[in-house]
């Protein structure tokens, strides 16, 4: 069953299962798609990585009970553009919303994830060139090498080079753990 709801300029949609959102994003185009984890026909994480992978122009935000550290780095490996924990208040959602749809991203303070890291990689940013440091700068706000690549006018194999750098000075092994700790040193 399927509602329908206005606020200002924003069209807004609820599925209440996959079958459901699979029907209307065959349907239907939308700027960007709130899934919960908890589905009642299937895992919330199965259906994003079937929607990116189906519809990869679309921003992805999940809303979610859950905020255990492995599943939101699994889900920021899938390509979502932010998480939403459900007990967000409803003004920060709004502006979790607004920042994706703005072509940005949003997630929670991660911040005691990154506490648990070798203190190499908390304090080693200093150590990250200029063009490191803009690189993971853009990569946290959520975009693909691609789109980093076409923002800087360089080679995506530039960017993940830069990005492998990132990893080897910050002593952590993947991208998402490297903005992890980017976010955890960034001011408010």
């Amino acid at each position: 069953m399927a509602a329908s709801a206005t606020a200002a300029d924003l069209a807004i949609d609820f599925e209440h299962d996959a079958a459901g959102l699979r029907a209307r994003l065959a349907e239907d185009a939308y700027d960007a798609l709130l899934v919960d984890l908890s589905l009642p026909d299937s895992d919330g994480g199965e259906v994003v990585e079937w929607v990116r992978e189906a519809y990869p122009d679309l921003s992805v935000i999940v809303v979610s009970s859950t905020q255990e550290t492995s599943v939101i780095l699994r889900l920021i490996a899938a390509g979502i553009r932010g998480f939403i924990p459900k007990a967000t208040p409803l003004g920060e959602m709004t502006k979790a919303i607004g920042a994706v749809l703005a072509g940005g991203a949003w997630f929670p303070d991660l911040a005691p994830f990154v506490a648990t890291q070798p203190a190499a990689s908390r304090l080693g940013f200093s150590r990250l060139s200029p063009a490191q440091k803009r690189v993971l700068a853009i990569a946290a706000e959520g975009f693909s090498n691609r789109e980093i690549a076409t923002q800087l006018g360089l080679s995506v194999a530039t960017i993940k080079s830069h990005l492998h750098a990132v990893n080897r000075v910050l002593g952590v092994s993947n991208r998402n753990e490297a903005i992890l700790a980017f976010r955890a040193v960034q001011p408010d």
